[in-house]
């Protein structure tokens, strides 16, 4: 069961030539974050490409949906080594707003959202990953029209003072 249905977004941020360190929050079974290192394969030797997720160990507290589809590590590393972009992809185990902490502020050039849907989660994420965003960089996520994220995003971009928009075709949110 994939949820990726943002290819033509992330073709889009590959080709940013500024762009040098991408980060995906969320990575499920490592459909969309292999598709984004294959898309960046040209620029390899320039780019570092991150994925962060706890892996294992979902709780039916941290996510009732995920906790029901069992072993998603093993489908991910299968997904990662069957597009051959194992190598290039770095994995932080960790809850996504924790994983923030392994990057220095304005270091990231794209962080990619796509973690819980919940209102609190989704502001947490934006609140820990929107300072470690580069002054050219983009902080962006997945299902813009769930309610709960729609209202996160109107929310923390109203508080920061920056607009965003969406990209209805993929289901995108940016703050630009």
């Amino acid at each position: 069961m994939s949820f990726f249905n943002y290819s033509r977004y992330y073709d889009t941020v590959a080709s940013k030539m500024q762009f040098h360190t991408y980060v995906e929050v969320g990575c499920f079974e490592g459909e969309s974050i292999a598709y984004l290192a294959k898309a960046l394969k040209p620029r390899w030797r320039q780019v570092e490409i991150f994925a962060v997720d706890i892996f294992e160990g979902i709780t039916k507290e941290i996510d009732p949906i995920f906790y029901s589809k069992g072993q998603y590590w093993k489908k991910y590393e299968e997904k990662l080594i069957s597009e051959k972009v194992r190598k290039k992809v770095t994995d932080i185990k960790s809850l996504s707003y924790e994983g923030a902490t392994q990057f220095r502020d304005r270091s990231v050039d794209f962080v990619f959202l796509d973690g819980s849907n919940a209102y609190v989660d989704v502001m947490r994420d934006m609140e820990h990953w929107w300072p470690k965003i580069s002054g050219y960089g983009t902080l962006a996520g997945h299902d813009c029209f769930a309610p709960s994220v729609h209202s996160a995003v109107v929310e923390f971009t109203s508080r920061i003072g920056r607009p965003f928009k969406t990209h209805p075709a993929d289901s995108v949110w940016e703050i630009v």
